[in-house]
């Protein structure tokens, strides 16, 4: 017991597991930099999609935008009396529809940059909006697109419109980035 109370110790040490205990360290530290590195230079790592739409740039502020909820909206520009007018604007309501418990939070909206009112015969419930002159051109150039509106009233996505029901995917990818928006969103 003198011999412990002095200092001394019992074993006595082993260089080559010290060595090996040490070479593990920097294994664990190392290997991890390594490898990410290889994974980036080499190209096998592919960056996930945070969104399906295109980002509207520069982003355009609708002025008289009733605020409040996010909208679904689509850009229409002459009378809808044709199908695939009133077949898209069917769709789009589908996708709202889709959106569960988010629908809540949500409207569907329709950008009239036409000269009268061209849903006149239609049998569509959601908002219509007239674009103010000032914002024509811009809206204009998202003529035959699903847009996302924010609740202030920027239009933020863009999607192109589905042309049949193979384009599914358009209205899945809408409605997954409007349920992340909703769910995200500090508004409200």
């Amino acid at each position: 017991m003198s011999e412990l109370a002095q200092g001394q110790h019992s074993a006595p040490i082993n260089p080559k597991r010290s060595r090996r205990t040490l070479y593990g360290i920097i294994l664990v530290f190392v290997l991890p930099i390594v490898l990410a590195w290889l994974v980036l230079r080499l190209g096998w790592f592919e960056s996930g999609v945070l969104s399906h739409g295109e980002w509207v740039e520069p982003a355009v502020q609708l002025t008289n935008y009733p605020e409040g909820k996010w909208s679904l909206a689509q850009v229409n520009s002459g009378p809808c009396d044709e199908g695939a007018c009133q077949q898209q604007l069917q769709w789009l309501d589908n996708v709202w529809q889709g959106l569960g418990a988010a629908k809540l939070k949500s409207q569907t909206l329709v950008l009239d940059v036409g000269t009268s009112s061209s849903l006149a015969d239609t049998t569509w419930q959601g908002l219509t909006m007239p674009v103010d002159s000032k914002q024509l051109t811009d809206i204009k150039a998202y003529s035959g697109h699903w847009l996302i509106v924010d609740p202030t009233g920027l239009v933020i996505l863009s999607y192109p419109q589905m042309q049949n029901v193979e384009d599914s995917s358009i209205a899945m990818g809408l409605n997954r980035d409007l349920k992340k928006l909703i769910k995200n969103s500090r508004y409200q």
